[in-house]
């Protein structure tokens, strides 16, 4: 597991992670894991609209934005993987260009939105990394918010953003009549389009998200645990009703990015609130949330900890880490709790005001984070 900076804690740093750490690992005591520590660069977007709460297309923030991003075309342009490898792969995807591709769900179109990684080659297997947009959001335009083409070009995996139905995902929480979608169904339904058409390594499928997304991936983790490798989730803890009501099937390495001051989704558990918005249901605690992938993994019950460097004093917050490896399979799971921070997605942008979303950290560049962690799980053999 790959965190940024080397830590030197000082007393008074130590009694927060001490805080966290009981926090997180209730209070048990067992002999620490081990982490690697390396080094990361936040990243920094200027582009893009907001994602999570409301129309990006209304929203004042995004605005002088709306020029940036029309680099980020799409192309509805008929294309065939198998006959491109090498550099002639550039045709599929020209730079800041996403693939619109459709499949059929159940009786409806449904779309979703692929980066093809420069240098494509059809004959070679490769990652695949679908990331699941917030309530009310565009797959088309999630990349604003999370830099992962640049990654997919300098790491070689498939990218996708798939598109919820009126901008939401069925994640469980049975709410506003999302439920009536079987998105479940969509996903077996884009995985299954996508392994015919593109030559993807099917025991490293992986799936994140944000919000509503991040709920969703956990979902999808639950009950499809032979299709996912592993599972970020972004300031989205465990819905209550999944933790009352599932159980991981099988071991499941789950990533968390959590905002200690979120306004939205409360770190501590609770209902989800914002403004006019009601009956959103509740989530579990970050501990709690934390407990039921490391217990059903039967990870070790005491995680490594640590304070990472305040590489931006002017953020407003610090980045507590906790890691808990020794599961079954390799499996691990992993927390950076955003001290100060709100429902936000770290290093990426301000989509909305600090007023409406809380603050975004500068400390860590969580997408990156996301991608080592991906890449050092693959799901076993069938």
């Amino acid at each position: 597991m790959t965190v940024p900076g080397q830590c030197f804690v000082s007393n008074y740093a130590r009694t927060l992670l001490l805080a966290l750490a009981a926090l997180i690992a209730c209070s048990h005591a067992l002999p620490a894991a081990q982490a690697q520590i390396g080094n990361q660069k936040p990243f920094q977007s200027n582009s893009g609209q907001n994602l999570i709460w409301h129309d990006p297309d209304s929203n004042p923030d995004s605005k002088p934005n709306r020029k940036t991003n029309k680099k980020n075309k799409v192309t509805k342009k008929s294309v065939d993987p198998s006959s491109s490898s090498g550099a002639s792969a550039q045709s599929l995807a020209p730079d800041n260009t996403l693939i619109e591709e459709t499949v059929t769900s159940e009786g409806m179109d449904r779309q979703f939105y692929i980066h093809v990684p420069k240098g494509y080659d059809h004959s070679a297997r490769l990652p695949l990394v679908i990331c699941f947009h917030g309530g009310f959001a565009l797959g088309a335009r999630m990349d604003s918010l999370t830099g992962f083409e640049t990654l997919s070009d300098q790491q070689g995996f498939l990218l996708v953003y798939p598109q919820g139905i009126n901008r939401h995902w069925n994640d469980g929480r049975n709410i506003d009549g999302h439920d009536r979608y079987n998105d479940v169904q969509f996903f077996q339904d884009m995985l299954a389009h996508l392994e015919r058409r593109w030559n993807i390594d099917p025991q490293r499928v992986y799936v994140a998200g944000i919000s509503n997304g991040g709920f969703f991936a956990q979902y999808l983790s639950l009950l499809l645990p032979t299709k996912i490798a592993a599972c970020a989730s972004v300031a989205a803890p465990l819905p209550d009703i999944i933790h009352n009501t599932r159980k991981p099937l099988k071991p499941m390495s789950v990533i968390y990015f959590l905002g200690m001051s979120d306004p939205l989704v409360p770190f501590r558990g609770g209902p989800i609130h914002y403004k006019s918005f009601h009956d959103r249901g509740s989530v579990m605690s970050a501990a709690d949330s934390t407990q039921f992938w490391v217990k059903g993994n039967r990870c070790n019950e005491a995680p490594r900890t640590l304070e990472l460097p305040d590489l931006d004093p002017n953020d407003g917050t610090r980045v507590k880490y906790a890691q808990f490896s020794g599961g079954r399979g390799g499996s691990e799971v992993v927390v950076y709790g955003i001290e100060g921070g709100g429902h936000t997605w770290p290093g990426g942008r301000q989509y909305a005001s600090e007023g409406t979303v809380g603050k975004t950290s500068r400390d860590i560049n969580a997408s990156e984070i996301i991608w080592e962690f991906f890449k050092n799980h693959s799901a076993p053999r069938q």
